[in-house]
């Protein structure tokens, strides 16, 4: 995947990059950018791109895929788990009219435990080079 942006600083061999939001980032939704007109990252500078350089940045676009899953994916699956795994044991429990109550809540404690372990997993993420955005070119200084 690649993206257009404008370098806006630099830290530790990264370059701090903005990318104004698109019409397709409009329609996606993936990055929740809410209604914010542009979204910062930091990106690998290998090529020394310096404050105020426009640059193509790339990430590969399976990983960006497989953190989207983790990010999204990964809480609905605990959600969906919790939620069932609560109904049917408050059922075995007999506690009929609660069920459901009780089901929601588990979901909600899975869900957030899911959370918990992405955060807490999250350096991992950010050490792994697959993971992060590389400055391709400098298209304009």
């Amino acid at each position: 995947m690649r993206e257009i942006g404008q370098v806006i600083g630099i830290e530790n061999g990264y370059a701090k990059v903005q990318i104004k939001r698109t019409e397709a980032c409009a329609k996606c939704g993936a990055c929740d950018m809410g209604q914010s007109k542009s979204m910062e990252f930091l990106a690998k500078n290998f090529i020394s791109a310096k404050v105020g350089d426009r640059v193509e940045i790339e990430t590969q676009t399976a990983n960006v895929l497989k953190a989207s899953f983790i990010m999204y994916g990964v809480p609905l699956i605990f959600f969906l788990i919790g939620t069932l795994l609560g109904y049917y044991i408050a059922n075995i429990l007999g506690m009929f009219l609660w069920n459901s109550l009780i089901g929601f809540i588990t979901g909600v404690v899975l869900t957030l435990a899911s959370y918990l372990f992405i955060k807490k997993s999250e350096n991992k993420f950010h050490k792994d080079s697959g993971y992060q955005a590389v400055v391709n070119r400098i298209i304009k200084s």
